[in-house]
């Protein structure tokens, strides 16, 4: 246990991006509870050499990967490559090298393969790659990566046989690079080739090679220009590298990427493969930098997935860092990186075409406003100084959530998603909305994955060595036993939340309130925040008048609660003032400093800069979590309070993250009789006054009616009280609607009445194993699938299964939840979910199959817990799933 403070000093940075997450190199072995070693973790953000691609030595004699003599450290331009001690070889011979080490790595990596009896498939699946990208390596027609070569060693177990290959590989292709750059630089007619989309990579390199400068163009023009854009670049990273990280009132980007120990590894993987721990930073760097293959530069597309907090931003500020830096020492000079946070665009009124090839063009204009005209490579044809953007595309999920559903698909036709390098999105938003459409299926898909003991320990060396440098060892390792402590350690395994655990620690040690769960966590460090904003010159909102107003403007603004047919109404600081001044009725004297309170002195952030545009300004809140958070208060507030807010709150589908909040308000209500007899009251007549019978002849307030009653006997059901249960049994004997039915019964079993649960899972097991009526299977299956984020959301039917093969989230979803005690009353509903997905889905059984795999350890860890409960041993889904566990790991099924 640990106790969170009251107060900390310091300033609340104003920026909306994920925290802390991805170093480019895999942390040193270090005893548990050390800090040894972490300074030396980092690298070196001056050296002109990425880490994990060209890394120092080789030998153990300072030769680089590059070939050259000097060490990742040295400073100046790139020296001549040797191979062997003379001067550089002919362009043929060197074309020959690069060709027979490619072949000689591709014919190891295929015997190695057919040695072990592997097929493509099953490499890949083991290696956590796309089959396509070991088809693709084993045919010379894709370059391998460090990562992959390292990786391949060890599940092949061939020690270091394919690194070793990959480094002459690389060695060669360093040459040639080079030796190009060398003969380039005589040419005064353009710059080396860029890379291109696989597309159009034979005809942007041909441009590249044989468009001249634009005509009139002096001979410096692209010196200068070169340098107009160095100096515009540097502004945009100074920009970002001084914004702070949500959750830290101590720590920003910038930290990350130059204090040592700050940036810490964080667990990956690519779509339907294992977990790697190498480089994310290189593992995309490789991917959508480029390299030249049979004379064209090919690259790959790749979406960022993952849940909230866990570092999606920071890793495209940590991209775009190394390519800006590869770009200005000239390893990639006609590569010029690009990043957008599409939360700032779309409400602007010059960003109505946002997305076409012209509003692309125009925006990349601006970066080189005064020189000749470029050609930028797969968007314009237009003559011109050839250079391919590197374009980065961040918080996906948070710009296509101001569009109406029916909108979302085809905003995803627009050339600029189809032409990003790296596009970042919330892994449920995902797989909610975009998983199985064109867009899903065109990039490459890596999910971050939630932080252990290993990262948190990490992590607190750094924070420790670089906030509070005074402090000693004794203080550190204190820190991170508590951090390790339950139940922190359960709820800190995203960054974010480590972060704010951090800052609450550090202020006041164990006087503060005890945090049991997560929403405690966000009570005491959204309360501490704001009074430290409170207390700023110029605050004229006292706290608990910020936090009702961020409460209203969260909902206001809660992109998720919108109706199936409308957009979400725009979050700018014209908005703002409106609803301040109108629907909050707040004197229009007094509105104007009100908004400038709340935009610069709580939890929201103001963004403009980066369109150069001064309206309408983009305003959200520092991270998507504090306003779910807010949201969650604004449910609980009108469940406590008002029965026509409670009506009508609720005819809105309400998110998972929201949920958990909510679940967690209502335990609280549980200990308090006076509050407990309130809420009952309102949620008794707001269920009323959504019946079927109350909502006339329109179908949809029809179909939004369903949704409250639905959700209401669910939250309903986490109230511990005898008037609850009596009522939901009435309910539930006279209710037809199978998938409210089903929120009744979890409702009652979360309340303490667990009969009708019971009841509920051994009629699904028998319709399965009688072949009966199996419609309550498929509302069970259909809404899991749903809930967990393995199809997409239809706000008024969420209980049909829509038949894709998607299932892995819900899997491993619901594993985890069979091992938390806040589940308990829905194990055996879980385990039999488990099952019925296996039986009665045979379409998604090769995912299915993945999952289990992953999940293998935890979950027979979990059968062998419940099999010696005397509760829980009589169970017959315990024996099915250890079935079901060996036809999933047997050989036959790994190839």
């Amino acid at each position: 246990m640990w106790q969170e403070p009251s107060t900390v000093p310091g300033a609340v940075f104003c920026s909306a991006f994920c925290c802390c997450a991805l170093l480019v190199r895999a942390p040193c072995a270090a005893p548990p509870w050390s800090c040894q070693g972490h300074a030396s973790r980092g690298w070196n953000p001056r050296s002109p050499i990425r880490p994990g691609v060209c890394d120092g030595d080789l030998d153990g004699e300072g030769h680089a990967v590059d070939g050259t003599d000097r060490s990742p450290d040295d400073q100046g331009s790139v020296g001549h490559v040797r191979l062997d001690g003379a001067g550089p070889v002919e362009a043929q011979e060197q074309e020959a090298l690069v060709r027979q080490a490619a072949e000689a790595f591709a014919a190891e990596l295929i015997r190695l393969r057919t040695g072990r009896g592997l097929s493509q498939s099953a490499l890949a699946r083991r290696m956590g790659y796309d089959k396509s990208y070991v088809t693709h390596v084993e045919r010379c027609t894709q370059a391998p990566t460090r990562s992959f070569a390292e990786q391949a060693d060890r599940v092949l177990g061939s020690g270091q046989a394919l690194s070793r290959l990959w480094h002459a590989y690389h060695t060669a292709r360093a040459a040639r690079a080079n030796d190009r750059r060398r003969s380039q630089q005589t040419r005064p007619s353009a710059l080396a080739a860029p890379g291109a989309p696989d597309g159009i990579a034979g005809q942007d390199d041909a441009a590249a090679r044989d468009t001249p400068l634009h005509a009139g163009a002096s001979s410096s023009a692209p010196a200068a220009m070169r340098e107009a854009l160095r100096e515009r670049m540097q502004q945009e990273q100074s920009r970002l590298l001084s914004r702070g990280v949500p959750g830290s009132l101590r720590v920003t980007v910038g930290d990350l990427l130059t204090r040592p120990g700050l940036l810490v590894t964080a667990p990956w993987r690519m779509a339907g493969g294992g977990v790697c721990r190498d480089s994310i930073v290189d593992e995309i760097f490789d991917r959508v930098i480029g390299y030249p293959e049979d004379g064209a530069y090919r690259r790959r597309r790749v979406l960022v997935l993952s849940d909230p907090g866990m570092g999606k931003t920071t890793l495209t500020y940590c991209l775009y860092v190394e390519l800006l830096r590869n770009w200005s020492m000239e390893h990639r000079e006609n590569t010029l990186p690009v990043r957008i946070d599409l939360r700032a665009v779309g409400t602007h009124l010059a960003d109505q075409d946002f997305g076409s090839a012209e509003w692309l063009t125009r925006f990349l204009d601006k970066q080189v406003d005064g020189y000749d005209p470029v050609s930028w490579l797969g968007v314009t044809e237009r003559k011109g100084l050839p250079i391919r953007p590197v374009l980065i595309l961040d918080s996906l999920d948070e710009y296509l959530s101001k569009l109406a559903p029916s909108t979302v698909l085809g905003e995803l036709n627009k050339f600029i998603f189809s032409y990003a390098s790296l596009v970042c999105c919330r892994t449920q938003y995902f797989d909610r909305f975009l998983a199985h459409s064109p867009f899903g299926d065109s990039l490459e898909r890596v999910e971050l994955m939630e932080w252990g003991e290993v990262e948190r320990r990490d992590y607190v060396c750094g924070y420790m060595g670089h906030c509070f440098p005074g402090h000693g060892e004794r203080d550190a390792q204190n820190v991170r036993l508590r951090m390790e402590s339950r139940p922190v350690r359960d709820l800190c395994h995203a960054p974010l939340r480590v972060n704010m655990a951090l800052e609450l620690m550090m202020r006041e040690g164990d006087r503060g309130p005890t945090i049991t769960d997560i929403l405690g966590l966000y009570h005491a460090y959204v309360g501490q925040l704001l009074r430290i904003e409170s207390a700023k010159t110029g605050s004229i909102l006292e706290v608990d008048e910020k936090l009702d107003l961020l409460t209203s403007i969260a909902w206001h603004f809660y992109d998720e609660a919108r109706p199936s047919d409308g957009a979400a109404q725009l979050f700018t600081l014209r908005e703002l003032s409106d609803l301040i001044s109108s629907e909050l009725a707040i004197a229009s004297d007094a509105a104007r400093g009100v908004v400038e309170d709340l935009a610069f002195r709580t939890l929201l952030s103001v963004e403009s800069e980066q369109f150069n545009s001064l309206e309408p300004t983009i305003v959200r809140f520092v991270h998507k979590s504090f306003q779910e958070y807010f949201v969650a208060r604004h449910l609980f507030t009108c469940m406590s309070t008002d029965v026509n807010a409670t009506t009508q709150a609720f005819r809105k589908l309400i998110s998972a993250e929201v949920s958990e909040f909510v679940k967690e308000y209502l335990e609280r209500v549980n200990r308090n009789s006076r509050v407990l007899s309130r809420v009952c009251d309102i949620c008794f007549e707001s269920f009323l006054d959504n019946s079927a019978d109350t909502c006339g002849s329109d179908p949809d307030d029809s179909a939004r009616a369903r949704v409250a009653r639905q959700q209401l006997a669910y939250y309903l059901g986490n109230l511990r009280s005898r008037r609850i249960t009596e009522f939901l049994e009435e309910i539930l004997a006279q209710e037809r609607d199978l998938w409210i039915q089903r929120g009744i019964i979890l409702g009652l079993a979360f309340g303490g009445t667990v009969q009708p649960l019971e009841e509920y899972v051994e009629r699904l097991r028998r319709n399965r194993i009688n072949s009966g009526n199996l419609s309550e299977n498929e509302v069970n299956i259909g809404y899991t699938l749903t809930f967990f984020g393995d199809q997409a959301t239809d706000e008024f039917r969420p209980e049909v299964d829509q038949g894709h093969d998607s299932c892995e989230r819900t899997v491993r979803r619901l594993i985890y939840l069979v091992g938390t005690e806040t589940d308990r009353e829905c194990w055996r509903l879980n385990l039999l979910t488990l099952v019925e997905l296996w039986h009665h889905r045979k379409w998604s059984r090769e995912r299915y199959m993945l999952a289990m795999r992953e999940c293998t350890e935890e979950l027979t860890a979990i059968l062998d817990r419940l099999a010696d409960d005397p509760e829980s041993a009589s169970w017959p889904e315990l024996e099915e799933l250890r079935v079901i566990q060996s036809a999933v790991t047997s050989p036959g099924h790994g190839q």
